[in-house]
């Protein structure tokens, strides 16, 4: 059977290269599913051959869209030819998530753009020029011609469905977020004013720790269950994409009644962890034990998802607002006169109210603990010459004991550090200075 793509005979791309061109008449869905397979295919071959310098990301974990943006800003591939693979990678995107009905003339052109995308490949490949062209002849007997095997249908068939499940489980899990989270703003209240007129006997304990892995489009969680004036509570700590909008991932805190193992946010997972030690937890004992995230977000694990980090924030949240009373330690007396001086600095800035946690610094156990914004700000420094985000990642790596705390008017944590830890770390600041 004669096929446009007979000219990457040798190459695991033809294949599937075959099947898409066969059937984008009679199955489309399936057509642009083996369209999809040829891209990554090809992708991970551009990648894996080192053709391309070592520098690429040249990681299995990133998505296909990084792939051909990395390619493109490399210059590696010009404009023409990263529309057609991301014209190939949108369609067939489609297809696998049911999202819209792509038209017999959208697929016909996925398998012309297929067809210059296995060109370069070749002439990448082989080092030498190809002069062939399209031929419609065959691509129009080879539609006719083509059978889909049975077993292929039902492996396509069970991947299909098996991504509709998965995404019905998203979206069922976006429903329960949603109805959580306007349950907990009453919850939180109702116990901050409870803390709040009861501050001198408040009884506020940890018990156990949970963990699940990711599961499809959902990201992997932080459980605590905690005991608060002898009523159970749990509380959870996760990021997620926003599926439904703009696909940013949004950071989430949850309290509820009860404890999480008996939850819908705990028991949705297949893969869930009860057993582990808080401790064990913070000093990052099994950050490298779970799997988190989906492999195409991999690179973001540490960023969002790094059990350690998410378990010190949830834990610094409940202490923050139950453990005691979160009220402002500037007026107390400090023995260390360099610290009464950092506590009297009268212009540190603030983003108005707060939602949780203490605004500037604050001392416990003999330490001070300053946010990156506010150390700069002490020593007369314009925080906004220096990239902040980047320097209090840099300070999580070194130390697991930091405090924090959130403005209602911003949507992330806000961490402080050792004063100590970041007056002998200058070279970090230096590093991450603009301009």
């Amino acid at each position: 059977m004669e096929s446009n793509f007979d000219f990457i005979k040798y190459s695991v791309l033809h294949h599937e290269a075959l099947r898409s061109e066969g059937l984008s008449k009679k199955a489309i869905d399936y057509s642009l599913l083996s369209a999809r397979k040829t891209l990554e295919y090809l992708m991970n071959e551009l990648f894996a051959w080192n053709l391309w310098p070592q520098d690429t990301i040249n990681n299995k974990y990133a998505s296909l869209k990084d792939k051909i943006d990395f390619a493109f800003n490399r210059k590696k591939i010009n404009e023409d030819l990263k529309k057609k693979l991301n014209y190939i990678r949108e369609k067939s995107n489609k297809a696998v998530h049911n999202i819209n009905h792509v038209e017999s003339e959208e697929a016909f052109r996925v398998i012309q753009e297929l067809f210059d995308v296995c060109k370069y490949y070749h002439q990448i490949k082989s080092k030498q020029e190809i002069n062939i062209e399209f031929d419609f002849d065959v691509y129009h007997q080879i539609s006719k011609e083509f059978i889909l095997d049975p077993i292929v249908k039902q492996i396509l068939d069970e991947l299909k469905n098996q991504i509709k499940f998965l995404e019905k489980k998203a979206i069922e899990n976006e429903a329960l977020i949603e109805k959580l989270t306007n349950q907990n703003k009453d919850l939180l209240e109702q116990l901050k004013n409870q803390t709040k007129t009861n501050n001198s006997h408040i009884l506020f304990e940890f018990k156990n720790v949970g963990i699940t892995e990711v599961y499809g489009k959902i990201w992997g969680r932080v459980f605590i269950n905690f005991v608060l004036n002898n009523e159970n509570y749990f509380a959870v700590r996760y990021w997620q994409p926003d599926w439904q909008g703009d696909g940013k991932a949004k950071e989430h805190f949850v309290i509820s009644k009860g404890n999480f193992e008996e939850s819908d946010l705990y028991t949705l997972f297949p893969s869930c962890h009860n057993d582990f030690d808080l401790q064990d937890i913070l000093d990052g004992k099994i950050d490298n034990q779970f799997q988190m995230i989906s492999d195409r977000f991999l690179p973001y694990k540490e960023k969002f998802v790094l059990p350690s980090k998410s378990m010190k924030l949830l834990k610094n949240y409940l202490e923050n607002n139950f453990k005691s009373n979160p009220s402002s330690n500037h007026n107390q007396t400090i023995e260390n006169p360099e610290f009464q001086k950092i506590m009297d600095f009268p212009n540190y800035y603030s983003a108005g109210e707060i939602e949780y946690g203490i605004h500037g610094p604050e001392i416990e156990n003999g330490k001070l603990y300053i946010s990156v914004y506010h150390f700069l700000e002490f020593h007369l420094l314009n925080p906004r010459n220096y990239n902040t985000f980047s320097i209090g990642n840099e300070f999580s790596k070194l130390s697991n004991d930091y405090k924090t705390c959130k403005y209602k008017s911003q949507n992330f944590t806000i961490g402080k550090y050792d004063w100590e830890l970041l007056k002998n770390n200058w070279a970090i600041f230096e590093r991450y200075k603009k301009g």
